[in-house]
């Protein structure tokens, strides 16, 4: 599902959009979980993590700072993300 919301415990303007990764692998559930457990301490909570696994594509709802930790912890799970510029972000379902 495709939406312009802003971040899961944001309001007010100047809100920021999530930092979006295509994800090399990133099939099913399986991945989901991995990418959840392995990701979600670094950015806070799995709650700040969005999939669409037809894309390929996790948002991620967290400061810029995680992007060059981010793929040490992806390397550690043996997947591999690349920053993805669009327009929308991807809501979990």
């Amino acid at each position: 599902m495709v939406s312009d919301r802003p971040a899961p415990g944001a309001s007010g303007e100047g809100v920021a959009r999530p930092l979006c990764f295509r994800v090399e692998g990133l099939a099913g559930l399986d991945e989901v979980r991995a990418l959840r457990a392995a990701v979600g301490p670094l950015v806070g909570g799995e709650e700040k993590l969005s999939f669409d696994t037809k894309a390929g594509l996790m948002a991620v709802f967290a400061g810029t700072g995680v992007t060059e930790t981010l793929a040490a912890v992806m390397a550690g799970i043996g997947m591999r993300a690349e920053p993805s510029y669009g327009g929308k972000w991807v809501m979990a379902l």
